[in-house]
């Protein structure tokens, strides 16, 4: 990937402080720092510095979200930034706390499990609330006659669900179930992925219909 701006930061004003921010907050090795600017350049651009009237710089704002209100470790931060760098880059107030919101109060995952659904799959901060994880919950309401916390257990048992295409994976996976099962009623669908949610996670030509 390339940064278009790169060329015109200051080594010493910005992107110096800025790497140097970046490895001491996170306490990276020189390894992991270099792996983590080839995969996205666009962090040597991030605020880093401490703005007028002690307000936390963007990057300082997400590290603390992540550690005060997601209930994550330092170690656990840097795990997941290496995973999904994009991570330090999204909005507190725009994306990451709506989807915070979103996993708390509309599919009831206690708090304390919002750490490691981060850690594991950091990813699934990126995804579109409006475009990709309400429909996708949604869909699997519909098959499945599932209230909306018991789609919140099956993401706490197995994020990757979330990652799945909707209309290519999930819906296909769960109708073929339904047929290949004689299960007439949705509920007895949900049930069933309830009890092994990786099932939507299995390719039917790979896996389910063997």
């Amino acid at each position: 990937k390339t940064h278009t701006r790169l060329s015109t930061y200051d080594a010493a004003t910005k992107i110096l402080p800025t790497l140097d921010k970046l490895q001491r907050s996170l306490g990276l090795r020189n390894s992991e720092l270099r792996q983590l600017i080839l995969r996205m350049p666009s962090v040597i651009g991030m605020g880093t510095s401490e703005k007028e009237g002690g307000k936390l710089s963007a990057f300082d704002q997400r590290l603390d979200f992540f550690q005060n209100e997601a209930g994550m470790s330092m170690k656990e931060v840097k795990e997941a930034v290496l995973k999904q760098p994009s991570l330090i880059q999204y909005g507190v107030a725009s994306s990451l706390r709506p989807k915070l919101d979103f996993f708390l109060e509309e599919l009831g995952i206690p708090r304390e499990h919002i750490g490691r659904i981060i850690h594991t799959s950091p990813a699934v901060m990126g995804l579109s609330l409006t475009d990709t994880l309400r429909p996708k919950v949604a869909s699997i309401m519909k098959l499945c006659a599932l209230h909306p916390y018991e789609v919140g257990m099956m993401v706490v048992v197995s994020p990757p669900t979330l990652f799945h295409s909707q209309k290519g994976k999930i819906e296909p996976a769960l109708k073929y179930l339904a047929s290949a099962l004689s299960l007439n009623e949705p509920r007895e669908l949900g049930e069933l992925v309830l009890k092994a949610p990786r099932l939507l996670r299995q390719g039917l030509e790979t896996s389910l219909m063997k």
